[in-house]
């Protein structure tokens, strides 16, 4: 029994015929050509289906998926998502101090807010107040979260 890969899947097409089974000629040959950096990008784009990212660069959605399937692909897209993810640490421990500034003015209006209805005890109910102590109470939760790192 022979195991389908990528040239059993496409025929010709991993061999280096850049016709494709939907007919149309492809600007790559599916095995043998690097990934280009359009494809990646547009398969990294959150406006786009993943059928649409197939369409755009002529392509079926099963040649797509034999495509990107390909370890040469797979690994490229591996590293994409670890250099994002890489860079949003980065940024994201950059700006902790704001954050955590942010977080404290937060649960200090909040302070004023209770402060000046102790007075007034049916403003207890008011939906501001309520709203106003729900984020106090989140923003307590992401500064002890931050504290923990």
């Amino acid at each position: 029994m022979v195991a389908h890969t990528a040239t059993t899947r496409l025929g010709n097409a991993a061999l280096g015929d850049t016709t494709l089974q939907s007919g149309v000629s492809s600007p790559l040959p599916i095995a043998h050509s690097p990934l280009p950096s359009s494809l990646l990008t547009d398969l990294s784009s959150p406006d786009l289906s993943f059928a649409a990212v197939a369409a755009r660069h002529n392509l079926t959605v099963d040649e797509l998926t034999l495509l990107v399937m390909e370890p040469d692909t797979r690994a490229r897209i591996a590293a994409t998502e670890s250099a994002g993810c890489l860079r949003i640490r980065l940024v994201s421990t950059l700006n902790l101090n704001t954050v955590a500034r942010t977080l404290l003015q937060v649960m200090e209006d909040f302070l004023t807010l209770s402060k000046s209805i102790e007075s007034d005890p049916a403003r207890l109910a008011d939906i501001d107040y309520i709203r106003a102590s729900d984020r106090a109470r989140k923003a307590a939760w992401m500064l002890y979260r931050l504290a923990r790192l």
